[in-house]
């Protein structure tokens, strides 16, 4: 029981671009001056087909180089809408974290140990 706590909850309905673009500014704001931010350290997944935040083989948003954060409405795997990190950013941070696990995803694993990483 939550005695003394008032808690409120906000529904705010964004479009994924609105979102995108708040996200954008907050991340802006935590890195003043900064283009490109650059992070101390990301924990990330990885999904089954090798991708990371929501950035899919293939998918022409890998491509992105202008935006620090982005939406996506079209992605291979539900949900059709969601907002990113882009790869820049991504590839900034000082350390990346990886973690997955299952079966699923033990080739891709592989395969990415094998790969070499590439900087912008």
């Amino acid at each position: 029981m939550f005695t003394g706590i008032a808690l409120t909850c906000y529904a705010v309905l964004y479009t994924v671009i609105e979102a995108a673009d708040d996200y954008a500014n907050k991340v802006k704001a935590a890195f003043p001056g900064n283009e490109l931010p650059c992070f101390d350290m990301l924990m990330l997944g990885m999904g089954p087909d090798g991708h990371t935040c929501s950035l899919f083989p293939g998918h022409k948003l890998l491509e992105e180089k202008k935006l620090i954060i982005a939406p996506i409405s079209d992605s291979p795997k539900p949900p059709p809408s969601r907002v990113t990190m882009t790869f820049p950013v991504v590839n900034n941070t000082r350390c990346a974290v990886f973690a997955s696990c299952g079966e699923g995803k033990a080739e891709m694993v592989q395969v990415s140990r094998r790969t070499q990483p590439t900087h912008n």
